[in-house]
């Protein structure tokens, strides 16, 4: 068991912070004392083609943050705190900040040994930054124009600890610290402050507890890792350093992945046939009360098509052009294939459960409609899929003819032993932990290596935007990306652990695994029970019907474990809690008195305790909570409809507005200035739909879907 730690003189930094106008040569003593306690150094080698280097850092936690008041053009910082070791510093201005900077070059001779700062969101202080000290940085890493992760200044790195838990500080705190974090209206946004605003004990416990708390956070890190190099930039690190060491155990393994390559071509075509999960919504009981409705959902759904199914393992040929009976003869217990692929006059069969082609993953030519981002039928359709994308849309669409062009078939198996055998531990120490005293850590470390290796590491794509920093502009510049370039590293990488097509196929089952229940439906008719899916669960009408089909999907997936663990040789104890904890399997997990949706990820219900739950992308359930408070979950639940709308105050959502010019304003009297900022505007909320989805809307009133006859 790991024992939560925490720096244990916490209170005591609050009470007695140090503060860069008024206790500088206390500064710098501090500062003298870390760099000569023993300890406080690391070492590293790396090691390149034709040499060895050693790289000194420092093995200390070391956090920013800074608050911000809010003017009339922009935001503007007044304070700004740093935490270092247990030491926390702070300042009032940007001067102070830089002078600290220097500071810590000097004392710790940053020139010679590395220090890592985390920053919590780091995007919205590298906006503050980059144009006040454009000629200061130096490398940037960045996924996206406004996605950093890390950037480097005055021989600091400073890094995401966003990317590395994947959670706010208030969680972070409340699952791996034992430190109170209570921040919640400590702090009146609404008053303006400047550099000289006189800041009271409460406020200035308020600005300080974020650098405090990710502080014991990455102390803990490095307890964990020994070694702060040894923390991951991403969460999804976990998941690739802990299947990279099941492959450098198993030789075999390592053969089969460095045997599968891809060239530009090959790549982009499985670029366009991947795709995400399914998450949707029924068109027919869009904004309806609906009565006795379920909630079933999947265990463990993308690990258990890790284990069920087979992926490509050996490259065949590829095979220019094949008619629909050579796919159809194909034996795909062998082979599989993905090709690109032209449909005419593609329609949607009578009484499905929904459409499921994602209409941006098609290029449509002539007449089509489009439900949701999905789509119904288009005149000419091409896209690039996989057999088993071929199979599902069998299910749901017709059409007139079909062109089968740039077919790659591959042998398929099981993955590698150590992969499936590193999932389903990862799964059985999962199950077998939650819930039980002493151990939430270790269980939310098993969980999220099993969901990030299962599915997040999997689907990564394998060439990155190249982004660079401009110091001129002190902007980020897309670069032309070198795909060949980039596909010939990641063929000849020894560290690779995968292969980019695998994660194509394991969406691919995924989404199958959830048709068959669709078209189990279809073919029992009762299509018009389905309400809402998101790839691992369904929401739907109770029926009998409808549990017979679920016992079916869950039988079918039994049986392909059970044949995976005789052929993979699976010990017969391990094949006992798999089943005990039933991988793959949907079960009911709530109950719902009447439920009401309006399209992917946002519904309401009323479950059979009585309790009033909304669940809608992009607004704070605070939102909600504060709505049945204020009118009372019945009246709410029958008041929400397309339309409605959250006022500032009830959305409790922010809008983010990036301001790229200086600003300068009068704030209490002080002449504030920002080279760049970015301004938080309270904001409302609308439950609406897009243009798109309205025209669809308006198409249904007037036309029934099973019977398009003469569209084209």
């Amino acid at each position: 068991m790991t024992e939560k730690r925490f720096i244990h003189n916490t209170v005591h930094f609050l009470k007695h912070p140090l503060s860069m106008e008024n206790n500088f040569i206390e500064i710098m003593d501090v500062l003298k004392d870390l760099k000569a306690q023993n300890g406080n150094i690391c070492f590293e080698y790396k090691h390149y083609k034709n040499y060895t280097k050693r790289i000194t850092y420092y093995n200390l936690p070391c956090t920013f943050d800074i608050e911000t008041t809010h003017g009339t053009k922009a935001s503007y910082m007044y304070i700004w705190q740093f935490n270092i070791s247990g030491i926390t510093i702070y300042g009032r201005t940007w001067d102070m900040w830089e002078r600290l900077l220097v500071m810590l070059n000097n004392i710790l001779n940053l020139s010679q040994h590395k220090l890592y700062c985390y920053i919590q969101n780091i995007n919205y202080e590298y906006q503050f930054i980059r144009k006040r000290y454009k000629d200061k940085i130096g490398r940037v890493f960045a996924t996206e124009k406004r996605k950093v992760i890390y950037f480097e200044m005055y021989n600091i790195l400073f890094l995401d600890s966003y990317q590395l838990y994947g959670t706010n500080l208030e969680n972070i705190a409340k699952e791996q610290l034992n430190f109170p974090y209570r921040k919640t209206h400590d702090l009146d946004y609404s008053i303006k402050r400047n550099s000289q605003t006189i800041l009271s004990n409460k406020e200035l416990k308020y600005c300080l507890l974020d650098v405090i708390t990710l502080s014991c956070a990455i102390f803990n890190k490095i307890q964990q890792h020994k070694y702060i190099y040894n923390i991951p930039l991403t969460k999804t690190g976990y998941a690739r350093r802990f299947f990279r060491e099941l492959m450098y155990k198993d030789s075999d393994y390592t053969r089969n992945v460095k045997s599968l390559t891809i060239d530009e071509n090959e790549y982009c075509q499985y670029k366009r046939a991947f795709s995400g999960g399914f998450s949707h919504g029924n068109y027919r009981t869009n904004g309806k009360n609906i009565y006795n409705v379920i909630s079933l959902d999947e265990c463990s759904e993308y690990p258990s098509c890790d284990l069920l199914y087979k992926y490509p393992k050996r490259f065949i040929e590829n095979v220019d052009t094949m008619s629909e009976e050579d796919i159809k003869s194909l034996d795909y217990n062998k082979i599989c294939w993905v090709a690109d692929i032209t449909f005419k006059h593609l329609k949607p069969k009578k009484d499905i459960c929904d459409n499921i082609l994602s209409y941006h993953k098609c290029k449509v030519e002539g007449k089509y409609l489009v439900n949701n981002g999905r789509l119904v039928y288009g005149e000419t359709v091409y896209t690039s899929i996989t057999n088993i994308d071929y199979e599902s849309l069998d299910m749901f669409y017709t059409w007139d003819e079909i062109t089968i062009k740039n077919v790659n078939i591959y042998t398929i198996n099981y993955l590698p032993k150590s992969v499936i055998m590193g999932v389903v531990s990862l799964f059985c120490d999962k199950n077998i932990l939650k819930g039980k005293k002493g151990y939430e850590e270790e269980y939310k470390l098993k969980k999220e290596l099993l969901n990030s290796g299962s599915y997040g590491a999997m689907v990564e794509d394998i060439v990155k935007n190249l982004i660079t920093f401009d110091n001129n502009t002190a902007d980020l510049v897309y670069n032309d990306t070198d795909i060949e370039g980039q596909l010939k590293k990641y063929n000849e990488s020894n560290k690779r652990f995968n292969y980019y097509l695998w994660g194509v196929f394991i969406t691919s089952y995924a989404r199958r695994d959830l048709y068959y229940i669709f078209d189990d439906m279809r073919k029992h008719g009762i299509s018009k029970d389905y309400q809402l899916s998101d790839t691992d669960s369904i929401k739907a009408r109770y029926s009998d019907i409808l549990m017979k089909i679920i016992e079916k999907h869950n039988a079918r997936k039994k049986n392909l474990l059970l044949d995976m663990c005789r052929t993979m040789k699976i010990p017969q104890d391990t094949v006992d809690i798999l089943l005990k904890y039933k991988i793959g399997q949907f079960e009911i997990d709530n109950e719902y008195l009447v439920f009401k949706q309006y399209g992917a990820k946002r519904y309401i219900y009323i479950d059979k305790s009585y309790h009033c739950q909304f669940v809608i992308a992009g607004l704070p359930k605070k939102a909600v909570d504060d709505c049945i408070k204020k009118y009372g979950k019945y009246r709410f639940f029958q008041d929400v409809k397309k339309g409605y709308l959250w006022d500032n105050e009830l959305s409790h959502k922010l809008t983010h507005y990036y301001i790229d010019d200086m600003q300068s304003e009068n704030i209490n009297g002080e002449i504030m200035t920002e080279y760049s900022s970015i301004n938080l505007d309270e904001t409302t909320f609308k439950l609406s739909y897009s243009s798109q989805f309205e025209e669809f809307f308006e198409y249904i009133k007037k036309n029934d879907l099973n019977r398009l006859t003469n569209i084209f």
